[in-house]
């Protein structure tokens, strides 16, 4: 903080945590950061994903990791159909359903059940009843022409899409922490890398 960055030198049990600043404090006051506040530390947490430790969404990162995935079935169904686990989600028309390959288990909240909507490329498609361990129903609409092995972004960005992880954490009414850290063992991982 600036009280910090501007008393480097009181004694620690005066400024406890002046020697240690986080990703959010950075991007809140980058000036007194960037005068190299003696002795100072910053762990950036968070914003090494590229997500936006403040929860005000105004910092400018770009994400370093996306979660994707693929339409394993795709399925036309009548107004009336109910979708999911209990039937908790009735189609209130003719309708498209795809199911992904993704729950619970993977690491995609159960929370996220009617809050939140995937990218099918470059289409968002609302999550169609609940979030079970395995699988996830998506509405992709009456006029959807999406088959299986269409790709899906949940967060993150690809191929010009993006889809703030953020996002994802407000509707589950959780923090990006907790959703990247849950990403299941299950969840192939991508490494790519881009030189500079």
């Amino acid at each position: 903080t600036v009280q910090q960055a501007a008393a480097p030198t009181q004694p620690r049990s005066q400024t406890r945590g002046a020697g240690q600043r986080g990703g959010a404090a950075v991007q809140r006051q980058p000036p007194a950061h960037a005068a190299g506040c003696r002795g100072g530390a910053v762990r950036l947490g968070l914003a090494l994903y590229g997500a936006d430790p403040t929860l005000e969404r105004a910092a400018r990162l770009a994400p370093v990791m996306s979660l994707c995935s693929r339409l394993m079935h795709v399925r036309d169904v009548a107004a009336g159909t109910r979708v999911g686990y209990g039937g908790s989600y009735t189609a209130q028309h003719a309708t498209r359903i795809g199911i992904l390959p993704l729950g619970y288990a993977d690491g995609l909240p159960r929370a996220a059940a009617g809050r939140f909507q995937v990218s099918v490329e470059g289409q968002l498609a609302p999550l169609a009843g609940r979030v079970s361990m395995d699988l996830t129903a998506v509405d992709l609409g009456p006029d959807a022409a999406q088959v299986a092995g269409a790709e899906v972004l949940i967060f993150g960005r690809r191929h010009g899409q993006s889809r703030p992880i953020e996002e994802l954490a407000e509707a589950c009414g959780t923090i990006a922490y907790e959703i990247l850290t849950g990403i299941g063992p299950r969840v192939g991982r991508v490494t790519v890398r881009r030189s500079a």
